[in-house]
């Protein structure tokens, strides 16, 4: 293949991955939740240089926080777009296009430029791939990170030991991302550095050093930690003593079955259980058949990718604290070392098994994708919120209006924060009382919101807005709903999607 022709077809890769990321976003179809909304409250701290912050995005356990770095890094995107949650997601679309470009760059090098350009664009029609640049979810990330890691320590064993140090930067970024994966990440990589120590391909210096680096990567948790009073720390020694808690109870079985389910789809998405069987033949078919002919990278990113998944169910599995999203960049690891797998066996094998693979992902695919670009009813869609704003806006008269939202999850931070950034901006002014309940305390939010919340309207408000978010039983809170409504005069009310909002006076 000739120099021009490769990179044509690169750009071209490149392009048809970014289009199909970005169409969303022109019409805000993209979700907005109460998670993002916590993270682009502290980013607002950031950007707006009110406050900056050593702790990042909660984790499952309650006290236990990421680093700052996420945050910092999302608040790049929300400067950048003039406070729209499409900034954030511009970011994780283009880490998603450069590590298209990382992949087939190093697999060009290290297989065949066919191959690399094969690999970078089946990752196009993989729907667990894409989906981690569909909005801004702190665990996303960790796809870039995970391949950087697996592409470095490949590396590494095939004998750059300056690789194992490069690798470190990734791994501490883990730790300001999703603390739960950090985890797992750490006891692969220094797991992986003991080996090496022992079968004498690393000196412990090197060791040492890469464990100082990942440790720099701490330090906003050491700083927090003692400003404090250790209260991560008293948070995992409650949970580890919780008798109901995360670590009371195990669930190997269970959760190998759910893990190796979600990379069996990544796989073959129709019929999981083939997926599995596949890649198992493949490897199989790998080893016993065509040994001589692997090279010594596809061999170190295969070993190296299920050797982290392997790593991962039993960390999680250890526990009760697994969520899907812990283990989201597994499914793209497992799916290139396929990819990396099938390349390398007779060709009479690998055209049919490769035209399969394109038939079964680019039809998922599709379908899926064709699901999230139509407008929907989703009630956690950016477009939808906005236009409950809208609404909530024009049912004011003489600006004078308060605001009371309920959600499943309670907390309303996406509302504040799109309040904020989108009604005020437009209206030229803040509702007299957005809040969850009339009159409570927003001890959820960082101190010194209210400096976000003027100019206020006409206030005392006389018109009220519900802005109600059902749970999956299309269920509201009737004590809320009755103490909110009591004494109250229903003037109109209208559904857009799954939200429904009333107005009184």
């Amino acid at each position: 293949m000739s120099p021009r022709a490769y990179w044509s077809i690169t750009v071209l890769i490149l392009i048809v991955a970014l289009i199909p990321r970005v169409i969303p976003l022109f019409n805000n179809n993209f979700y907005f939740t109460m998670d993002q909304g916590v993270d682009a409250i502290a980013a607002r701290e950031i950007w707006t240089g009110y406050r900056q912050t050593l702790l990042g995005s909660e984790s499952s356990l309650r006290g236990l926080y990421a680093g700052p770095l996420w945050h910092y890094f999302i608040a790049i995107g929300y400067f950048l777009s003039g406070g729209h949650p499409a900034g954030p997601v511009i970011l994780l679309i283009t880490l998603n296009i450069l590590l298209t470009f990382i992949i087939i760059r190093k697999v060009s090098k290290e297989v065949s430029p066919k191959i690399g350009l094969l690999v970078g664009a089946l990752l196009q029609i993989s729907w667990m791939y894409y989906d981690s640049s569909r909005y801004a979810f702190n665990p996303f990330p960790n796809t870039f990170l995970g391949f950087l890691i697996i592409i470095f320590l490949a590396d590494f064993l095939n004998g750059e030991t300056r690789k194992y140090l490069l690798a470190a930067i990734p791994v501490g970024l883990f730790f300001h991302t999703d603390l739960a994966p950090a985890i797992t990440i750490n006891i692969f990589y220094f797991g992986l550095g003991l080996f090496a120590l022992l079968t004498r391909r690393l000196k412990l210096r090197n060791l040492i050093s890469a464990g100082l680096l990942v440790a720099l990567f701490l330090l906003p948790h050491f700083a927090s930690e003692f400003m404090t009073g250790f209260s991560q720390t008293h948070a995992l020694i409650k949970e580890f003593s919780n008798p109901h808690g995360v670590f009371s109870n195990t669930q190997f079985t269970l959760l190998g079955e759910k893990m190796f389910l979600g990379i069996s789809k990544g796989i073959y998405n129709q019929i999981p259980e083939i997926g599995f069987l596949g890649f198992v033949i493949a490897i199989i078919l790998l080893i016993r058949r065509v040994r001589p002919r692997v090279n010594p990278f596809t061999k170190n990113f295969i070993i190296l990718s299920i050797a982290l998944l392997l790593i991962s169910w039993l960390f999680f599995a250890s526990n009760l604290g697994w969520r899907d999203w812990h283990t989201n960049f597994l499914s793209p690891l497992i799916f290139v070392s396929l990819l990396l797998a099938l390349s390398a066996l007779p060709i009479s094998i690998f055209v049919p098994l490769i035209l399969l693979t394109i038939f079964s992902h680019s039809r998922f695919f599709l379908t899926r994708y064709w699901q999230s670009v139509i407008p929907n009813d989703d009630p956690s869609i950016l477009a939808n919120e906005i236009r409950a704003i809208d609404w909530t806006y024009s049912q004011a008269k003489d600006k004078s209006l308060s605001v009371y939202v309920w959600i499943p999850s309670i907390y309303d931070y996406h509302f504040e924060y799109l309040f904020w950034w989108y009604g005020k901006n437009k209206n030229g002014y803040f509702p007299c009382e957005l809040n969850t309940y009339p009159g409570a305390p927003k001890t959820y939010l960082p101190s010194g919101y209210e400096k976000y919340e003027k100019p206020r309207g006409n206030c005392p408000a006389n018109t009220k807005v519900l802005i109600m978010e059902p749970d999956k039983n299309g269920q509201i809170d009737q004590i809320w709903y009755r103490d909110i409504t009591e004494k109250s005069n229903l003037k109109g009310q209208t559904k857009i999607g799954k939200l429904r909002l009333e107005v009184y006076d």
